[in-house]
């Protein structure tokens, strides 16, 4: 208890978008924002060529 105290919190009474986001930005924090951004371009490359896998094979 010294370590982390002694309130806590019920996640789960947290709207779910509302916890969402307060994870987004705690681990944004954290991260190089051209390393997200770099990361974020990636994600979304990925997401276009696996579309046009799904509509060719449709």
């Amino acid at each position: 208890m010294k370590e982390h105290g002694t309130g806590s919190v019920e996640l789960d009474a947290i709207p779910p978008a509302i916890l969402r986001s307060l994870v987004r930005e705690s681990i944004e924090e954290h991260v190089d924002p051209e390393r997200l951004r770099v990361l974020r371009l990636a994600k979304e490359q990925e997401r276009d060529l696996l579309r046009g896998v799904w509509v060719d094979m449709a």
